[in-house]
């Protein structure tokens, strides 16, 4: 495919994700992982804490949302007495709970509240933690958890800005304080991305424009 990469409208998504899948091809179970830094970890779930601490007590009288997030936190909790995962399938039950949730959770919170924006911005905080974990699990992270919360945190947070009813008696101000967690951590890792992508395409061998049309010369 890397002749043909400037015209296949598929070659970013390539780009972006052959980091993490072709390292397992040959053997799944053995291959060395990135190692992230003890204190790195801390430093990660530390982040994540602080917001979640902030969230809950405007939560008060919503018990649905304060009990997902007493298992959010109790999850983070276990992540940080784990020791670092040494292969991909360690990785993936590290991971497995949170990915659930993203799957199920969603629904789940949304049909059982009213229509303001709390469960929303509850909702954006599950999303977010997806995202803010992507850098402790940097071999699967991206294609397991962060990629398919990417779209949707995005989604929520276009509808909570522009919604009325915040669900809140403080106002609109308070909405747009406990949803800057979730917007910053968009923004950081559509960064991490974005320089992935570019080590990536500075790996692949330099297009060869003689090679790349040889196969189409008439007999």
């Amino acid at each position: 495919m890397q002749l043909w990469r400037h015209e296949s409208r598929l070659f970013d998504y390539v780009v972006e994700h052959a980091t993490v899948h072709n390292k397992y091809i040959k053997d799944p179970m053995c291959t060395p992982l990135v190692q992230v830094a003890h204190e790195e970890r801390l430093s990660i779930l530390a982040d994540i804490f602080g917001p979640l601490q902030r969230m809950q007590p405007y939560l008060v009288s919503r018990n649905h949302e304060t009990q997902w997030f007493d298992q959010l936190k109790s999850y983070l909790n276990r992540l940080r007495a784990l020791s670092e995962p040494q292969t991909p399938m360690q990785q993936f039950n590290h991971l497995y709970v949170l990915r659930t949730w993203l799957l199920w959770e969603p629904s789940s919170l949304l049909a059982t509240t009213s229509s303001d924006s709390a469960a929303l911005v509850v909702l954006a905080h599950l999303y977010a933690t997806a995202l803010a974990l992507e850098p402790m699990f940097p071999d699967i992270g991206s294609a397991f958890i962060a990629d398919m919360a990417l779209r949707p945190l995005e989604e929520v947070i276009r509808v909570v800005r522009g919604s009325r009813d915040t669900g809140y008696e403080s106002g609109a101000h308070i909405l747009t304080h406990l949803i800057q967690f979730p917007v910053d951590m968009v923004v950081s890792y559509k960064a991490r991305r974005e320089q992935a992508r570019q080590r990536a395409a500075r790996l692949l061998p330099p297009l060869n424009p003689i090679q790349g049309h040889s196969n189409l010369s008439m007999p």
